[in-house]
Order: structure tokens, then C-alpha cells, then sequence
């Protein structure tokens, strides 16, 4: 009996002595690694009146990564599951102007909306336009000055001028144009869309009595352009057809 009684105590004392066997960490929680890019798309019409209807239409997508989605009722639009990276947002409404938003950086958290502008693409035409120097009054800024009239009545009729070295002046490809005047009213002076002579001369190379090429078009009050990295400007998508006169004049 007292060697049961002494084998029971060592058993009882061996399993009071056992470690306990480790617990098994909570699982963690999933690594997030995608986001959401959101923002909002105001729609315009030719003469930048804002729309407030039919503003879930414009298909917003990231360019080469085949992200895509739609706006809503609101014009609001969110691409979800994107990594950190620097990407190329494209909008594309029907009836209006192609634009991009070119090398958004993106980082995974970011709260930053990235609100865009699109505009009809205009259906008024030029019924006039003209290139003009200095010598055709006593101006003291020596240059090129242009004017255009607009077939509408409209004081929100915006033109546009691009110009460069040969004839095939196209405002959908920026190679073959050397630069543009800022969009300005229709009915402005003279002075708000001038080319001066040191620019022609001193930036573009031209020498004196080379000819200087211009194309002039309608182009929509707001939203009528995005920002080119490559081509370091603007480029014009919702714009109307150019007058057919080819202008040219002489660098002075």
C-alpha cells in the first residue's frame, strides 16, 4: 500500500510540474493595401453653365490599368482596390472634350478628392477672324495681334489661337504647334491675344521676315482643356472647328 501511495504522489506531482502549453497569438487583422480614388466631375456647357442633371454619364478610368467606373446622379464617381502609385485619370462624357489628369500620385490613405471639369464640345463657329502687326496703328508692344467674332451673341464665347512654322497647325496634336494664346472672349480687344515679336524671336527662333502660321478656334468657356506633361501645355479637346483661313504674317 505504501508504494501505491508513493507512485500516486509522483504522479501527481509530475503533471503539477508540467508547463502549460502556449496559447496560439490572435490571428492578425488582413493587411489593407488597396484604396479608393474619388472625386467629383462638374459638367459645363460651351458657354461654362453648370449642369445639374445627367451627371452620371462620364466614365472614369485609370489609364493602362483597366479601373473604370461611373459617376452617379451627382457627378460623384470612387475607384476602389487601387495600389500606391502614380497613375493617369481619364474622364470621357459623351459630347464632350477627352481630359485627362496626368501623374496623380496616388498613396494608399490619401483623402484628397480629385475633382475634374468637362464641357460640351461647342457647336458655334467663327464667322471672322484676323492677324494683325503693329504697324497697322501706334502700338508701343511690337507683335502679332488677333480677333475673331462668334456666330452666337454670346459674351462667353471663348476662342482660341494656335500658331508655329508650317501650315499643319492641328489643335488635337500639340507637335504641331510651338505654343497658343491663353482662351479669351470673342469680343475682347486686340491686346488680351497678342504674340510679341521677342517671343517669336528670342523663345521660338524665328527670324525676321519668317512667317508666322496661326489657326484659330471656338473653344468652350470652362473645361475645355488639360494640362499635357509631355508636351509641357495645355491641350484643348472641347473646342469646335477651326476657321478655314490659314493666317499668316511676317516677323518683324
Amino acid at each position: 500500500m505504501k508504494r501505491i501511495l508513493t507512485a500516486l504522489l509522483c504522479l501527481v506531482t509530475l503533471f503539477s510540474c508540467k508547463k502549460e502549453e502556449p496559447k496560439e497569438p490572435p490571428p492578425l487583422p488582413p493587411v489593407v493595401n488597396t484604396g479608393d480614388i474619388s472625386g467629383k466631375v462638374t459638367h459645363y456647357d460651351q458657354f461654362g453653365t453648370a449642369y445639374t442633371s445627367n451627371l452620371n454619364t462620364t466614365t472614369v478610368s485609370i489609364e493602362g490599368y483597366g479601373f473604370s467606373t461611373v459617376t452617379d446622379a451627382l457627378g460623384s464617381y470612387t475607384l476602389s482596390g487601387v495600389t500606391s502609385n502614380t497613375y493617369t485619370l481619364v474622364f470621357n462624357k459623351p459630347g464632350c472634350g477627352l481630359i485627362k489628369k496626368q501623374k496623380l500620385i496616388y498613396t494608399l490613405g490619401d483623402t484628397v478628392k480629385y475633382d475634374i471639369s468637362v464641357a460640351d464640345i461647342p457647336t458655334f463657329s467663327l464667322d471672322m477672324v484676323y492677324a494683325k502687326d503693329t504697324s497697322w496703328f501706334n502700338g508701343t508692344l511690337k507683335g502679332i495681334y488677333y480677333g475673331a467674332s462668334a456666330s452666337v451673341q454670346n459674351k462667353k464665347a471663348m476662342v482660341v489661337a494656335i500658331f508655329g512654322k508650317t501650315q499643319n497647325l492641328d489643335i488635337d496634336f500639340p507637335a504641331t504647334y510651338l505654343n497658343y494664346v491663353t482662351a479669351s472672349r470673342a469680343d475682347t480687344s486686340d491686346f488680351k491675344r497678342f504674340f510679341s515679336y521677342s517671343l517669336l524671336k528670342d523663345t521660338y527662333n524665328f527670324k525676321k521676315d519668317s512667317i508666322v502660321y496661326m489657326r484659330i478656334y471656338p473653344v468652350s468657356t470652362l473645361g475645355s482643356s488639360y494640362y499635357d506633361s509631355k508636351f509641357n501645355t495645355p491641350v484643348f479637346t472641347a473646342h469646335g472647328i477651326a476657321y478655314p483661313t490659314l493666317l499668316s504674317l511676317y516677323v518683324q
